[in-house]
């Protein structure tokens, strides 16, 4: 019996790419807002003083903004 072994034959291929999110975390759909250069700079650095990303800060603002209203 003849057989060719290749060095890459014992090797185990690793995923590659993004890992895994369970579906809890997963975030599903995506929307824009146009608004002007100034308020983005503003509200970047609201956003960066309470420590949160620009989408995580709008969408507590919006739900508070619901509470109250």
């Amino acid at each position: 019996m003849y057989c060719i072994y290749y060095w890459h034959m014992g090797v185990k291929k690793r995923r590659r790419g993004r890992p895994e999110m369970k579906p809890s975390e997963r975030k599903s759909k995506v929307t824009s807002l146009r608004i002007r250069e100034a308020d983005l700079m503003k509200l970047r650095q609201e956003a960066k003083d309470v420590g949160l990303s620009v989408a995580e800060y709008l969408l507590k603002c919006w739900r508070a903004s619901k509470k109250g209203g």
